[in-house]
């Protein structure tokens, strides 16, 4: 259902406040194409809602996985990056599909929030080994320690094992 809520959110946004012309096969054509702005904006609404289709869409079309370069174009609000959003509430499958695109597992936002640390905040460890298989700095410092330090407070015991695996230490390690 979310998929073809935000399909349709996606055709009716790049579709509507365009000039539009019907062709006589039904066909539409839009006669403006998506800026980097549109692209930055659906692809965090896409990661948010977990729409594994729009995010492959938005990534077809052109999007950032990171966001960066969408961003500079948007500059409305400080900026939230696709990985950190779709790690806010779980979805491991747009997560997947960022990193195959080539999107960068440690990209602080805000206060210095990582994927990494939202996952391990919201409790969800499937992203958490994602994640870590994929590069994240389990040692890296946030707000509230590195995330077994945030693990180990909120008591997220599967988490813990994942990142003591990993080698995670609760206190940040400096980098060489």
């Amino acid at each position: 259902m979310k998929s073809t809520f935000t399909l349709i959110t996606v055709v009716l946004i790049l579709i509507c406040p365009l000039g539009l012309s019907v062709e006589p096969t039904r066909k539409v054509v839009a006669k403006k194409s998506i800026g980097h702005a549109e692209l930055y904006w659906l692809l965090n609404r896409a990661c948010c809602d977990g729409d594994e289709i729009g995010v492959k869409m938005l990534l077809d079309a052109g999007a950032d996985p990171n966001g960066i370069e969408d961003y500079k174009a948007f500059r409305r609000f400080e900026p939230s990056w696709p990985i950190n959003q779709a790690s806010w509430d779980g979805h491991l499958e747009v997560i997947e599909l960022l990193l195959q695109a080539g999107a960068k597992v440690d990209f602080p936002e805000g206060e210095g929030f990582t994927a990494l640390l939202i996952a391990t905040m919201r409790n969800h460890p499937k992203v958490v080994a994602r994640l870590v298989l994929a590069g994240a700095d389990t040692n890296y410092k946030g707000p509230g320690g590195t995330a077994l330090a945030v693990a180990r407070a909120k008591g997220f015991s599967e988490i813990v094992q994942i990142l003591e695996t990993a080698n995670a230490s609760p206190k940040p390690v400096p980098r060489k």
